[in-house]
């Protein structure tokens, strides 16, 4: 898009945007009305006036807000009391800020007559200037205030009529500096290419170059866009006159298409969790960081980051593994190792309590071997803990005939997959482990 073109486009858009942007509403918006500039003087120059009153529009319709000052509160306090305003005060969430949106509109008058009548009770900026020779040109500039019923800015400076033609930030900055209520400075801005859109807090400020724009005291969000070009978007500080600052825009790069194949084929394929479709499959990459995710029913599921790929990389052939455990076969080994190592366990503690028995049942047959005549029922004793040292021996045979058969299915369950180990990780998808196994993967240039 061409230079004019823009240019155009930036005017219907400031056009829209504070013009055509819903109703007006006195306790949201400031309407700001710009009259023309009359000449005071010889009238061979009553062709500046014109280009002057246009001039002063550009500048007007960069300021971000308008202050409103006790005075202005109290007046529009009242006015939201009153049945005419009272439901665009509930609109305005009953509340009166300190800063009002401007609402531009530019007017065919010179500050003589002033229409004050007007229910949005606006601000008139209008001006003068008289030409008295080319090094001799006196500029004024007004502002009334209809709400207070006063004027609020009467500026007048001396400059040249060459300044007054090529120069307008000479005059108009000092006034706006004057008329404002809070600090402001000047900013240039300049990008390259030259036609490139400029935002400062997401406001649209100037095409290519946005030379001596006003910018309150502040951190400001700048953003430049262009077609083919990346966007750049930073923050500014800006705490004095003058600022400049440059933007260089780096061309975006052409999408890549990477030609994807898998073995087996038909596998699905994601990009950053879309569904892209199935392979063999034509991939376009933009710049960054991205993730390509492939999926086949019995194989692994397959995880790349592109940014691993090498730039030139134009075909990915990837092998998709096929687990060594299902699911279910995992569940079913950890269920019998789990089982072998309870058995396991309670095989040593029984072990325990028969060795515990055999030491009683041998201190018992000691005192009957000594005092059988005197202790005629250490024999019965004897014989209780014979036969509970045997059975405990018994059980705890049995424990670990159990446990070691549990083993042996664990290691059974395993083997049914050929090229399995007893190291096998859990499958993707099984409960405390990563979902996405990054498998063998073959890249061919």
């Amino acid at each position: 898009m061409n230079l004019y073109k823009r240019l155009v486009l930036f005017f219907i858009f400031l056009f829209i945007t504070r013009t055509l942007v819903g109703d007006f509403n006195i306790f949201k918006q400031r309407k700001i009305v710009i009259g023309e500039f009359q000449n005071r003087g010889d009238p061979d120059y009553d062709y500046i006036s014109e280009s002057l009153g246009t001039r002063l529009y550009t500048y007007v319709i960069l300021i971000p807000f308008i202050t409103v000052d006790d005075e202005e509160r109290a007046f529009l306090e009242n006015l939201s009391k009153t049945d005419e305003f009272k439901s665009a005060f509930i609109e305005a969430g009953d509340v009166i800020g300190y800063r009002l949106t401007p609402d531009i509109e530019q007017r065919p008058f010179t500050g003589i007559g002033l229409p004050f009548s007007e229910r949005s009770w606006p601000m008139y900026i209008y001006g003068s200037y008289k030409v008295l020779t080319e090094d001799d040109t006196r500029v004024s500039l007004y502002v009334y205030n209809s709400m207070t019923g006063r004027l609020i800015a009467d500026y007048k400076t001396q400059t040249t009529l060459y300044s007054l033609l090529n120069e307008p930030h000479t005059y108009f900055i000092p006034f706006f500096k004057h008329f404002l209520k809070y600090t402001i400075y000047t900013a240039t801005i300049e990008t390259e290419p030259e036609d490139s859109l400029i935002f400062i807090d997401e406001r649209l400020v100037g095409i290519g170059s946005a030379q001596n724009i006003l910018i309150p005291r502040g951190q400001h969000r700048l953003t430049i866009k262009n077609d083919g070009y990346r966007d750049y978007t930073d923050f500014i500080n800006v705490t004095g006159d003058d600022f400049y600052i440059k933007v260089d825009l780096k061309e975006t790069e052409d999408p890549r298409i990477l030609l994807v194949l898998t073995d087996p084929s038909e596998a699905d394929v994601y990009l950053n969790e879309a569904f892209l479709g199935k392979t063999p499959l034509e991939i376009s990459l933009a710049e960054g960081y991205q993730t390509l995710t492939f999926v086949k029913e019995g194989h692994d599921r397959l995880v790349i980051n592109t940014n691993n790929l090498s730039p030139d990389e134009k075909t990915l052939n990837l092998k998709l593994s096929t687990p060594k455990l299902t699911q279910d076969q995992y569940l079913q080994a950890e269920t019998h190792l789990k089982r072998a190592k309870i058995l396991s366990y309670t095989g040593i503690g029984m072990l325990g309590v028969s060795i515990l028995l055999g030491r009683e049942k041998t201190l018992y047959d000691q005192n009957e071997d000594l005092g059988a005549n005197r202790y005629e029922d250490l024999h019965l004793k004897t014989n209780i803990f014979t036969y509970l040292t045997v059975a405990s021996s018994i059980i705890t045979g049995g424990i670990f005939a159990f446990s070691f058969l549990e083993m042996i299915r664990y290691f059974i369950r395993y083997g049914e997959t050929p090229g399995a180990t007893t190291d096998q990780k859990p499958p993707a998808g099984y409960p405390g482990t990563s979902n996405i196994e990054l498998l063998k993967t073959e890249v061919r240039f």
